[in-house]
């Protein structure tokens, strides 16, 4: 008797996605309490080759194009103010309007090396404010950050033998996805300023008497401009550095301003919907511009 066998094929998954390991993409995570409206990120290197992925409902602010597209436009220009007061949370050096500026400076030779920034704008009181994010991690943050401000007090000087330095006020602000190494487990956002020390022994000269007070009118008040005003030495640079990994707060516990922006610069790309808690006038046309759907081809196919 002849027994015939059906032959055993059996798959090689390296034959169709081109003999590279193939790992199985995480599982989203959709149960996790008030934090339901958000995915894991998916290692796209882990996915076979050619599979189609899945487009985002809005744009990741994390990055570059996606950052400038939201905030380094007229448009958005409400929430860029919103979000440096947010950030300075300072009372006495509230930003009302900004102009904004050129976002590429050129060292004073050719080879010296330019330093781009994602926005570049100044405000009525003439302070000038660096704004950058950072997803990637990079050694020596604060010092790039010195060295992209300091470029750019140095083009702001007006040519001609006339200027006497009084420099106008630069703020460095960066928002990293990463922490900084020196500081694992300190605050989320950090300060720095130009300022100065005082060192034990050092000479003490007596101060003056203070001019007499003299009255203006309110119209003599409003005629003076900046250029009047001698900037004091602690204004002149200032550092603003937010570590976005540091706000592990839920939606439900964000209380301030600052903790809303941070919270969106570090999820926004993961939220599939806008959130109730965020859902009002105040934050959702600024959901609308970051909505994928929203974006010209052109930009759909550069993100």
């Amino acid at each position: 008797m002849l027994v015939m066998q059906s032959p055993c094929f059996l798959f090689d998954p390296g034959e169709k996605y081109g003999k590279q390991e193939w790992k199985k993409p995480r599982k989203r995570n959709l149960a996790r309490g008030p934090e339901k409206g958000i995915d894991e990120d998916l290692n796209e290197d882990s996915l076979p080759a050619g599979t189609p992925l899945k487009e985002p409902v809005f744009i990741d602010l994390r990055m570059d194009f996606a950052f400038k597209k939201v905030f380094g436009i007229q448009k958005g220009k409400p929430y860029l103010i919103r979000l440096i007061n947010a950030l300075l949370n300072d009372p006495d050096r509230i930003v009302v309007d900004l102009t904004f500026g050129n976002v590429e400076v050129q060292g004073e030779a050719a080879e010296n090396r330019k330093s781009i920034t994602d926005v570049v704008c100044t405000d009525i009181k003439g302070r000038t404010f660096c704004v950058e994010v950072q997803r990637g991690k990079i050694d020596y943050m604060i010092s790039r950050l010195v060295f992209y401000i300091c470029n750019t007090v140095a083009a702001s000087a007006p040519k001609g033998a006339d200027w006497n330095y009084n420099l106008n006020p630069h703020v460095g602000i960066v928002l990293a996805d990463f922490n900084l190494e020196d500081n694992p487990e300190g605050n989320c956002v950090r300060y720095w300023e130009f300022t100065e020390v005082k060192r034990e022994g050092a000479l003490v000269v007596a101060k003056a008497d203070p001019p007499e007070k003299v009255d203006q009118s309110e119209d003599e008040k409003k005629e003076k401009t900046t250029a009047d005003t001698v900037n004091p030495p602690n204004d002149i640079i200032s550092l603003v550095v937010a570590e976005l990994p540091k706000l592990n707060k839920t939606l439900d516990e964000l209380e301030t301003e600052q903790d809303n922006f941070l919270y969106l610069i570090r999820n926004m790309g993961r939220l599939k919907g806008i959130p109730a808690q965020l859902d009002n006038d105040a934050y959702r046309p600024m959901f609308e511009m970051a909505r994928f759907l929203n974006l010209n081809k052109k930009d759909r196919a550069m993100y």
